[in-house]
C-alpha cells in the first residue's frame, strides 16, 4: 500500500484547480530495463571473479572474488529493492520520495525550490517505455529527489503538477510586476498623478488581468533557440575531437578483430589485391572516423533548445538515448564560453548556462554548441540579454593560440619528464609511473590556468567575468547576487604607478551549483575593489 503523501509548512498558495495529489512507484519494466543497462558490467565482474581472480594467491585472490561477487549481487539485487520499497508522491506541496528496505528515508523538494527537472530516457527505459526523472534544487546530493522508472500515465500525473507549478510561479511573478508597475504609472516623478491617457495598447495588455495573461502565454508556443542540423553535429563530433578520441580504441580494436578472425589478408586480396597492409589499416582507420562521426550524431540528435513564455529552457537531444532538461528562469546564475584550440582558429564557440544545479558540461546545460561566434552573441542578446556583453571578453588575436601551444608543451614535458624519472631512472612499476605523471600534469595544469587567468567586475551589468587558457579558453560570468567573498595578498613594495598596492592570488568565491572559487595571480587593485563593493552590497543569500 502506498504511503500518503505529507504536507508541510513549505506549501504556498495555490488555485482550487491544482491536480488532485497523486502516489505511484516505479514501474516492472524499471528492474528490467536496469539489468539490460549493467549485463555488460554483471558480466565482467562474474566472468572476471570466477577465472581470472580466482588464480590470483591468498588472501586477496578470495577476497577480492568475494568483493567482486557482491558487487554484482547488488547490481541484480539493487533494482528490485528500489523498485519494492521506493515510493513516490507529488501534490502542491512538492515531490516526496520515501525509500529504504532496512530503514526508511524521507526525501521532499518544495515545487518552489526545484530549479530544474530532467528527464532521461536510456536506450533500455526508451526500449521499455518507462522514464527517469530527476528533480533538482542545486548541484549537490542531498538537494535533489530521482524518480527513477516512471509509466507514461505515472510521468503524465507529474507533469501535470510540474506545470501548475509552473504556471503558479509565473502567476505570482506577473502579478508582483503589475502592482509595482500599478504603483509606478500613479504616480510621476513630481508626485503628481501621471496622465495615463496616452498609454500605449501594448502597455494596457500587461495590466490584463491575470487569467487573460496565463492563458495568452499557456497559448503562445515556445520560441527556437537553436536547433542543429546533421551539418552542425558532423562538425560538432570535429570541433569537439570526439573522433580523435574514439579513433585509435575503434581502430585497433577492429584492427585486432580482423587479424584473430584472420580476415586481413582477405580483405588485402579482395580489396586491395597486393597493396599492402597500409590500405587495409587506412579502410580501418576511415571505419573508426565513421563510427566516431556516428557516435555524435547519434548522441546529440535533433539538439533542440526552446524558449518559453514563461522564460524556461527546454533542451532536449537524443537518438537511442533521450535527455530532456528543464530549467527555470531563476535557476540561471551566469554562463560560460568554452573554445577549445580548433574553435579559437576557426572563430567558433559554445555557451553553456550556470545554474543552482550546475555541472556546465557537455550535454548538461550546453545551450549553444559550436557555432561562429557572431551567431552565438546574437542569440545569446536576443534569449540572454542579461548576457549579451560577456562574448567580448573572448580573446582575439594570435596570443591565445600560442598560449594554448605553450601550455601543451608544458604539459607534454611534465608528463615526459615524470615518466623517464619515475619509470626508466627509477624503476617504478608502470601503474605508479603513470599516477605519478598524471599528477605532474594535474600540478602543471594548474600553475598554468592561475597563471593565464584574469578577473573582471562590471557593476553596470552587476556581473563577475574571470577568463582563464589552459589548451583551451574558458570565459565564465556569473551574476554579483551569487558572489559570497573575495581574499587577495598584498606586499608592500609591489605598487602601480598611481602608489597603489597590487593584489596577488585574489580568489573569489562564489555559488554556482556548489562553492567554486576563481583565482588569478595578479589582478589591478580597481578590479579587486569593484568585486568587494559587489560582494557588499550585491550578494543574497541562496533563499532569504
Amino acid at each position: 500500500m502506498n504511503a500518503a503523501p505529507r504536507t508541510g509548512k513549505a506549501a504556498v498558495a495555490r488555485p482550487d484547480a491544482w491536480p488532485a495529489p497523486a502516489s505511484f512507484s516505479d514501474s516492472p519494466r524499471y528492474v528490467l530495463a536496469r539489468w539490460i543497462t549493467d549485463l555488460p558490467a554483471m558480466a565482467i565482474g562474474l566472468v572476471g571473479s570466477l577465472t581470472w581472480i580466482a588464480q590470483w594467491p591468498a588472501p586477496w585472490g578470495p577476497l577480492v572474488q568475494a568483493l567482486m561477487l557482491l558487487w554484482v549481487a547488488s547490481l541484480v539485487l539493487g533494482p528490485v529493492i528500489r523498485w519494492r520499497t521506493a515510493r513516490f508522491h507529488v501534490s502542491a506541496d512538492g515531490v516526496q520520495v520515501d525509500s529504504g528496505l532496512l530503514s526508511r528515508r524521507f526525501e521532499s523538494l518544495p515545487w518552489d525550490l526545484v530549479t530544474s527537472v530532467d528527464h532521461r530516457q536510456p536506450w533500455a527505459f526508451q526500449l521499455l517505455g518507462i522514464t527517469e526523472v530527476t528533480c533538482t534544487q542545486t548541484g549537490e546530493d542531498g538537494s535533489r529527489v530521482r524518480l527513477d522508472g516512471l509509466a507514461p500515465a505515472d510521468l503524465a500525473a507529474f507533469q501535470r503538477h510540474a506545470d501548475a507549478a509552473a504556471a503558479l510561479g509565473r502567476s505570482a511573478q506577473a502579478g508582483s510586476s503589475r502592482v509595482e508597475d500599478i504603483a509606478a504609472s500613479r504616480v510621476d516623478d513630481d508626485g503628481a498623478p501621471a496622465d495615463r491617457a496616452g498609454a500605449a495598447p501594448a502597455d494596457q495588455a500587461d495590466r490584463a488581468p491575470t487569467g487573460q495573461a496565463d492563458a495568452a502565454d499557456a497559448a503562445a508556443p515556445a520560441a527556437v533557440v537553436h536547433r542543429t542540423t546533421l551539418a552542425d553535429l558532423l562538425v560538432l563530433s570535429l570541433v569537439y575531437g570526439q573522433v580523435l578520441l574514439l579513433v585509435p580504441p575503434v581502430a585497433f580494436g577492429l584492427m585486432e578483430l580482423t587479424d584473430v578472425l584472420g580476415l586481413t589478408e582477405r580483405l588485402e586480396s579482395l580489396l586491395f589485391s597486393g597493396l599492402g597492409s597500409w590500405p587495409t589499416a587506412l579502410l580501418i582507420v576511415a571505419l573508426a572516423v565513421v563510427v566516431g562521426l556516428t557516435a555524435t550524431v547519434v548522441k546529440f540528435h535533433g539538439f533542440t533548445v526552446l524558449a518559453t513564455p514563461e522564460g524556461r529552457l527546454r533542451i532536449r537531444y537524443g537518438l537511442v538515448s533521450t535527455h530532456e532538461r528543464v530549467i527555470t528562469p531563476g535557476a540561471v546564475q551566469g554562463v560560460v564560453w568554452h573554445r577549445n584550440a580548433a574553435e579559437q582558429l576557426l572563430g567558433r564557440a559554445r555557451l553553456s548556462v550556470l545554474t543552482l544545479d550546475s555541472a556546465a558540461q557537455l550535454g548538461g546545460n550546453l545551450v549553444l554548441p559550436s557555432m561562429p561566434v557572431e551567431r552565438a552573441r546574437a542569440i545569446v542578446a536576443e534569449h540572454l540579454p542579461e548576457f549579451a556583453g560577456t562574448a567580448r571578453r573572448l580573446s582575439t588575436g594570435l596570443a591565445t593560440p600560442a598560449v594554448n601551444l605553450v601550455s601543451l608543451l608544458a604539459l607534454a614535458a611534465a608528463f615526459a619528464g615524470t615518466w623517464v624519472l619515475t619509470a626508466q631512472t627509477w624503476g617504478w612499476p608502470w601503474p605508479l609511473a603513470a599516477g605519478a605523471c598524471l599528477a605532474a600534469a594535474a600540478v602543471v595544469a594548474g600553475i598554468i590556468a592561475v597563471a593565464t587567468a584574469r578577473l573582471y567586475a562590471d557593476p553596470a551589468a552587476g556581473l563577475f567575468l574571470t577568463r582563464r587558457i589552459t589548451v583551451g579558453e574558458r570565459v565564465t560570468a556569473v551574476r554579483a547576487t551569487r558572489l559570497h567573498g573575495i581574499s587577495a595578498h598584498h606586499l608592500h613594495h609591489a605598487r602601480t604607478p598611481r602608489g597603489r598596492r597590487t593584489a596577488w592570488l585574489p580568489t573569489v568565491f562564489y555559488f554556482a551549483g556548489a562553492p567554486r572559487r576563481a583565482m588569478a595571480l595578479v589582478t589591478a587593485p580597481e578590479a579587486v575593489e569593484a568585486l568587494q563593493a559587489m560582494v557588499r552590497h550585491s550578494s543574497v543569500p541562496l533563499r532569504a
